[in-house]
């Protein structure tokens, strides 16, 4: 059953060709997304959580509101998106992983480090020795292309991310 969201921010709706260029290895403040956009509510009626879920990620992202009451903006969303594909993958996380999907992580994961290197020799070797991270998942889709909601067993609202 999905909870009784009237509608999702047009700036987080899957199109086929997004009106904004977010890509998930950067923070969103630093996108294309004007502070007007960002502050707007991810949601109408305002929700205090949500569930993020992708067909390349092995879990679900909680996305809560930060101060209690506020609702979730479309910043929140995309920030809190950005932080949990920042996190580093550990060791069991990637022994746990079938081995043709972890040879496509670590592929990603190079892959990166290459192309970070070609604006930052500095953050390329940082990134290369901190290891792969949870946004390696995404085999090098990183640009956002929006969310689709999705039905939930919980009754809680959940979307689908999509990523080109």
């Amino acid at each position: 059953m999905i909870p009784s969201v009237t509608s999702i921010s047009e700036k987080l709706r899957f199109k086929p060709t997004p009106d904004f260029v977010n890509d998930l290895l950067y923070d969103p403040t630093e996108g294309t997304l004007d502070s007007e956009s960002l502050d707007q509510p991810a949601t109408k009626p305002s929700v205090s959580h949500l569930f993020v879920k992708s067909s390349k990620l092995p879990f679900t992202i909680c996305i809560c509101e930060v101060k209690e009451g506020m609702g979730i903006t479309v910043c929140v969303v995309l920030r809190q998106l950005y932080v949990v594909l920042q996190e580093q993958l550990t060791t069991q996380e990637l022994e746990s992983i079938r081995p043709e999907a972890r040879e496509n992580i670590l592929k990603a994961f190079e892959r990166r480090c290459d192309n970070l290197a070609e604006h930052s020799v500095a953050r390329a070797v940082q990134q290369k020795e901190a290891g792969p991270r949870k946004i390696d998942y995404l085999e090098g889709f990183s640009k956002f292309a929006g969310f689709e909601v999705v039905p939930s067993d919980y009754g809680d609202l959940t979307l689908r991310l999509h990523v080109r």
